[in-house]
């Protein structure tokens, strides 16, 4: 037979051993025998009239007692028939000892709506396991589910109940191995049955208004939840489809369809994009699998087979994430396998269907700002409604999957709505958010850590559980009174795995087993952050002195590892994503390490990090220079609200609340980055704030990140980055940069991801166009040098930047601005008026001189020049450009040098291109000579600026002439003397 016939009939023969007890522990592994439990004793503050004691008692605690999904119980504790062990029932559930698995197994379980969840442990003392089976029985039917990889003690399961109303019975069972393989044992046996009930609900009021709900219909619906459940109120009658009865509500539809079962019902909804299908019974027929079938607007159908592991099904439950927003058509039909193929003898089901709309940003209209002063009067709404939007529109698995970085950003929104609105609350058509997040913590499983890589293609190793536990720790220290203590215990003993001191392993990754290479930067901080919060929380939960973040050595770990960024930038600087997870373990520094000093360090780093951004972005869009990841460039992107621009985008709109661009809205792909922020209570400098708003002082500022230490297990050093951003009122000039290996070697092997990218040299309006959003396309840019072979921006040096001048190779001047700007065309001049009408007032007037090499890698070469339309009229910007450069086009087409003139006074000596990437390409401003990149401070410029590269930082607020200084020249003793104006 082939191997899932074998497990189906495996499964159909150990579910009736299993119903009936016949699988008990054998006489030589039996433990000890424990005392039963303590009988239960009255305690005066409880709202029920019966309560619960012992270990039973401790269980309904553990699930928040008579405020959680287990509600009250029903009658005292008694003894199981034939068994040793003791059960009892509450309002929604029920709960046992059953002792012959584990001296302190305890096994419950509790219905919300059609959703039953069975938590079970522990079997330690002395049993631990591979596995557990779950197996469950209805109206003389049952079935076996297998729940593998997570704890070896204890679990979490989770399944809609799909049969309609009656008993369900649920065991557990400790296995070693997996079912078929060699080895395979359960020899515990069976706990003691744990039961739920399923009303009938027929004939129960609808509490809504409009249409009834009747028949085998009604009574799923009211399963479901009825008016607060998964489907919503009705939104029209029923009506006959193709091959059966169908109703619509406000999240989906219900579809009867008798022909592949008399009683089968097939509910379809969706929570933002994910769709959700349950169907059963198909009462008649039994099937070996199921094909579920999607039509969605526009695309070809798809379809996908949901298998059983051990047995017939007669119901299901699948999901799927819908690629497109509309009506999207879900069907199914059961399958049996034979010699000559699969057969669906009773066909397609009656489709059901239900409408994705794919959520639009978070709406802030009301509680936006254009100027600083404005920025914090709405914070706290925004921070509310970015909340609200997440946790309603983030899908959070009602039967568990695996968690990613989204799930923990869904728990903390989640979280932080419960905070704000209450623990009864919960969003539209899902389960209440408090036994919603506290079932999907306890169904989160641990993996790996750190990076994961598909550099080669055959050693593929996933990982990145860092990314989800930098919400845990979130969790761990703000929401801690809202999780129940079993699902505290899940988290202190299973999922903060990193804990203890600095382990080296962290700082490498093993390619194929064979080769180490060096950990990336954002995930060591991940983890090491992480590692430290986890430590700070186990200590006070255990109070073992291995979790003493002092005495192992995780305090001054982590203050060095910090103050490199302090005096050289992060080595992934910029980064797109991964800006977004350093900083978020900053934040978790800032808002939960008890350690002043660990504060500290985290706040200079942020202050650093968030001054830096507000000075080199434009209306919140960042044109700089990165590393990593390569392929996320502007060009690539071309909008700067793209989900794969910026990170710190974001994070910068939910705090100042500059959305003129978006819409009023924070886009969708940067409602986590808001909510990250949103939920921490960090807020950057008054200067950085002031300066992300108000452009209407002129500045420049240029970083050199300076040789940093080379990382561990790297046998490159990272070269350091350029950045130059110029800022005037009307405009933004941004450097390009230079191209820069990756600091972890291996290059050449690993590709150009990791790369440090050269974008092109910038001129960016503070103000649109009308009608367009500003893309890259409609920039007037250097794209610089291109080379033919390897990286294309490998050679690039796109540092010619200064003031409102620049220089460089491959001009592209957009075909739109010429045609809206008043434009005079002389020789190889070019001169553009932009504050015309047709371009929106743009407030800016461009001269160019270019001349055209005819070379892939050079393109059109030259300069521009920039400036504020009301510092002169338009005919004195062209008249004095032209006098004052008379062998300007001659210089650039023979020397690729030269000197230009500016229309107002200032003199720049300039090389379009060089071999070396430091050299500085503005040679001399106005007669003073410009030093060689190598010697250049961390950060110049007047609001924000260094002493080299040791850590010492000031922030100036030239509105309140206040300074800031951040001091971490100390490692071990990091300071900030905060300004009068903060």
């Amino acid at each position: 037979m082939s191997g899932q016939r074998v497990r189906r009939w495996w499964g159909l023969l150990l579910a009736p051993a299993l119903a009936a007890g016949m699988l008990v522990p054998s006489a030589a592994a039996a433990p000890t025998t424990p005392p039963p439990p303590a009988p239960a004793q009255p305690a005066a503050a409880l709202a029920c009239a019966i309560t619960a004691g012992g270990l039973i008692g401790e269980r309904w605690h553990a699930l928040n007692a008579e405020a959680g999904p287990l509600g009250c119980p029903t009658g005292p504790e008694q003894d199981v028939p034939g068994r040793r062990g003791r059960k009892q029932s509450f309002d929604r559930g029920e709960v046992v000892w059953s002792p012959d698995q584990g001296p302190n197994l305890v096994v419950s379980a509790y219905r919300v709506h059609n959703d039953v969840t069975v938590d079970w442990g522990p079997t330690n003392d002395p049993w631990s396991y591979d596995g557990f089976l779950i197996s469950w029985f209805h109206q003389g039917l049952s079935r076996v589910e297998d729940v593998y990889g997570g704890p070896r003690t204890w679990g979490t399961f989770t399944m809609p109940l799909t049969r309609g109303p009656g008993r369900y019975d649920f065991t557990v069972t400790g296995c070693d191995k997996r079912p078929g393989q060699s080895g395979f044992k359960c020899n515990q046996g069976a706990a003691i049955p744990v039961s739920v009930t399923l009303p009938d609900l027929a004939g129960t009021p609808t509490g809504c208004p409009g249409p009834a709900v009747e028949g085998n219909l009604g009574r799923r619906w009211r399963e479901l939840g009825g008016a607060t459940g998964k489907l919503g109120c009705p939104t029209g009658a029923a009506f006959n489809g193709p091959k059966g009865r169908v109703q619509p509500f406000a999240h989906g539809q219900l579809a009867e369809s008798p022909a592949q079962g008399g009683n089968l019902v097939v509910a379809t909804y969706s929570v933002n994009n994910r769709v959700y299908l349950e169907w059963g019974p198909t009462d008649g027929f039994f099937y070996d699998y199921f094909i579920v079938r999607w039509y969605q607007p526009g695309r070809d159908p798809r379809q996908a087979d949901v298998k059983y592991r051990q047995d017939r099904r007669r119901e299901g439950h699948f999901s799927f994430d819908a690629e497109v927003a509309g009506e999207i058509q879900v069907e199914l039909q059961g399958c049996d396998t034979g010699i000559g193929g699969a057969q669906c003898k009773q066909g397609w089901t009656q489709r059901a269907a239900t409408t994705v709309r794919f959520a639009g940003g978070v709406d802030l209209r009301g509680f936006t700002a254009t100027q600083p002063a404005q920025a914090p009067q709405h914070l706290d709404k925004r921070r509310e409604l970015v909340t609200e939007y997440q946790a309603c529109q983030s899908v959070l698995s009602p039967t568990g999957e695996k968690a990613g970085e989204n799930t923990g950003i869904a728990f903390m929104a989640h979280l932080d709505r419960l905070r704000r609105k209450g623990v009864t609350s919960q969003c539209a058509n899902q389960a209440p958010s408090q036994e919603l997040v506290n079932r999907a913590l306890r169904h989160t499983r641990p993996y790996m850590t750190g990076s994961s890589t598909d550099d080669i293609p055959t050693c593929h190793r996933d990982a990145d559980y860092d990314a989800v536990l930098k919400s845990l720790v979130v969790i761990s220290g703000k929401y801690w009174d809202l999780l129940y203590p079993l699902t505290r215990k899940h988290l202190l003993q299973h999922l903060l795995t990193e804990n203890g001191p600095h382990s080296v392993d962290d700082e490498k990754i093993t390619v194929c087993g064979l080769v180490d290479v060096p950990e990336t930067e954002n995930h060591r901080l991940l983890i090491e952050s992480s590692r430290y919060l986890s430590n700070q929380r186990l200590r006070e939960a255990t109070g073992e002195a291995r979790y003493d973040n002092a005495a192992n050595g995780m305090r001054e770990h982590l203050l060095r590892q910090l103050q490199t960024f302090a005096k050289h930038d992060f080595m992934e600087y910029n980064a797109r994503p991964y800006q977004r997870y350093s900083l978020n373990a900053l934040l978790n520094l800032f808002d939960h390490a008890q350690d002043p000093a660990i504060r500290t360090a985290a706040q200079i780093v942020l202050d650093y990090a968030t001054t830096k951004f507000a000075l080199s972005s434009n209306q919140l869009r960042r044109a700089g220079p990165f590393r990593r990841i390569a392929d996320r460039a502007d060009a690539d992107n071309q909008s700067y609200y793209a989900g794969n621009s910026d990170p710190q985008t974001g994070f910068f709109q939910l705090w100042t609340g500059l959305l003129a661009n978006t819409g009023d809205h924070i886009p969708p792909q940067f409602s986590g980055e808001a909510l990250i922020v949103g939920v921490s209570g960090y807020v950057p400098p008054r200067a950085a704030i002031h300066r992300a708003m108000d452009k209407s002082v002129a500045y420049q500022h240029s970083f050199q990140h300076g040789p940093r230490p080379k990382l561990s297990f790297s046998a490159d050093s990272a070269m350091p980055g350029v950045e130059i951003y110029a800022s005037s009122p009307s405009f933004q000039l941004t450097a390009g940069g230079i191209w820069g290996n990756s600091g972890y070697g291996m290059d050449e092997v690993r590709g150009s991801k990791l790369y440090g990218r050269a974008q092109a040299t910038t001129l960016m309006p503070t103000r649109n166009t009308p009608g367009r959003e500003t893309r890259t396309d409609d920039l007037i840019r250097f794209d610089g040098f291109h080379n033919s072979g390897g990286p294309a921006d490998r050679d690039r040096v796109n540092t010619c930047v200064a003031g409102g001048f620049a220089c460089g190779l491959r001009l592209v001047v957009p075909q739109f601005l010429r045609e809206c700007a008043q434009r005079v065309v002389e020789a190889r001049w070019e001169f553009l008026n932009l504050n015309t009408p047709a371009c929106g007032n743009l407030g800016v007037y461009v001269a160019l001189n270019s001349v055209d090499k005819a070379s892939a890698s050079h393109g059109v070469v030259g300069v521009l020049h920039a400036v504020e339309s009301t510092t002169m009229d338009f005919a004195a910007f062209h008249t004095r450009t032209r006098e004052r450069n008379p062998n300007l086009t001659n210089e650039i087409s023979t020397q690729e040098a030269g000197v230009m003139t500016t229309a107002d006074g200032h003199r720049y000596q300039f090389k379009l291109n060089t071999g070396d990437n430091y050299e500085t390409l503005i040679k001399s401003i106005d007669g003073q000579s410009q030093p060689h990149w190598s010697t250049a401070p961390l950060v110049s410029g007047p609001i924000l600026r260094s002493r080299g590269h040791e850590g010492f930082l000031e922030i100036n607020h030239p509105e309140c002439q206040a300074t800031t200084t951040l001091d971490y020249r100390d490692p071990l003793n990091p300071k900030i003397t905060p300004g009068t104006c903060g």
